[in-house]
């Protein structure tokens, strides 16, 4: 496993921009808690996986002395006759998931997750279902039951070079917000522990299922990106020039906002605190801090000039649904399906006011919203389903390891 320093996926050095590798899927297992680092000169010292040629002669040297018949001597007793056929393991057992290593957890639980998620792109629309199939015993044929997670258009080119004004005019805060631009390259993450207090030691099945959520978020976000293709500001204006280089591929949707969004809606849910605090519809003290957090993270992206504020209305959603999808793959409860329509954003040729301003962290993306507001016209209305479909008994081990991390958090 790497050392703590891969934690941040090179984060901190901002050549050859190692860092954005952490983004999404490209090294969010790096910073999966280290169990064997070396701690000593030796290299017998560790027992990381892997070989070292003078470790592998002495452990060959050593064995010679060791095994010196040359009849195999039997660990295991030897079974009785008419017993078990082996002595495997029972298939699906959970008890020995625990023995594998943390990237090979996180990859089979990510294998799991991905599973019935179906990605595709049907006439300019990117579609993300959630797809369960199964045998009509009726028409003796297989089938499939297909429920919404995502649909998102493409906005038109106007209104990206309307924003290019806006995207200009916070280069002013450039100087300000240098140092957490450029620490914000990769996934943050310590930007969120200071919040609420993640760490290597007691939080540490928190931080696998984290990198989980996230690898599952790039492969949605990214055939997004791949989808759209759209260019990020500089492609608008030579005024722009940002101040950092973001890796080669399209703006829409933000994936640093949808991944924002999504780690704040996750780490409140493992807090037990989302309903905790005053009436519905207020927002408690925790929340608040994370979602202003990935607000900041996401206008960070535009004030660094390799993104609009559109990028960050629908990377909210993309991450803000994506949170309830997986929370539903672990627990149930099912998740509300959302949906962007691109031309909806502007009116008789002009971006609709609202997307003249400030990004809105609080704007609703469901009706009925639960303060009254009105939902934006490009926002869509889809129907809710799917509140039973694809258990996943992997994600459900991870997600009780990472709560269970929390009880202290809990109100009593």
């Amino acid at each position: 496993m790497p050392g703590l320093s891969s934690f941040q996926g090179a984060q901190g050095a901002q050549g050859a921009q190692g860092a954005q590798g952490a983004q999404g899927a490209q090294g969010a297992t790096a910073w999966i808690p280290p169990y064997s680092q070396p701690v000593a000169a030796s290299p017998a010292a560790t027992l990381a996986s892997g070989a070292d040629p003078a470790v592998s002669f002495a452990l060959t040297s050593s064995r010679e002395e060791l095994v010196q018949r040359r009849v195999i001597e039997h660990w295991l007793p030897t079974r009785s006759q008419g017993g078990a056929p082996d002595e495997l393991p029972v298939i699906g057992d959970l008890s020995y998931f625990e023995r594998w290593a943390d990237d090979v957890r996180v990859e089979n639980c990510l294998t799991e997750l991905m599973q019935p998620l179906h990605l595709r792109q049907v006439g300019g629309v990117f579609l993300a279902q959630h797809v369960v199939p199964w045998f009509d015993p009726k028409k003796k044929k297989h089938t499939a039951v297909v429920c919404d997670l995502l649909q998102i258009t493409r906005p038109p080119a106007a209104l990206f070079e309307r924003q290019t004004q806006q995207v200009f005019d916070m280069s002013d805060l450039r100087n300000e917000r240098m140092a957490e631009i450029v620490n914000q390259i990769g996934i943050p993450m310590q930007f969120w522990a200071s919040i609420v207090d993640l760490n290597l030691s007691d939080k540490r099945r928190t931080l696998e299922f984290l990198s989980i959520a996230l690898l599952c978020l790039s492969h949605v976000n990214q055939f997004a990106k791949q989808t759209f293709a759209c260019p990020r500001p500089t492609a608008y204006s030579p005024s722009i020039q940002p101040m950092i280089n973001p890796r080669r591929f399209g703006a829409f949707p933000c994936g640093h906002g949808a991944e924002a969004f999504l780690v704040a809606r996750l780490l409140l849910e493992l807090s037990g605190q989302c309903n905790f605090y005053g009436d519905k519809g207020t927002e408690n003290p925790l929340r608040r801090q994370l979602q202003r957090l990935a607000k900041r993270i996401s206008d960070n992206r535009v004030i660094a000039g390799v993104h609009f504020h559109i990028d960050s209305v629908v990377g909210r959603m993309v991450g803000e649904t994506l949170a309830e999808y997986i929370l539903h793959r672990c627990k149930g409860g099912g998740w509300q399906p959302r949906g962007f329509a691109g031309k909806e954003t502007m009116v008789e040729g002009e971006p609709l006011p609202e997307l003249l301003k400030d990004f809105n962290r609080h704007q609703p993306m469901d009706k009925p919203d639960c303060n009254g507001a009105d939902l934006s016209p490009y926002f869509l209305e889809i129907e809710r389903g799917c509140d039973d479909l694809s258990s996943s008994p992997l994600m459900a081990h991870a997600w009780k390891r990472a709560n269970d991390e929390w009880a202290d958090w809990r109100p009593r």
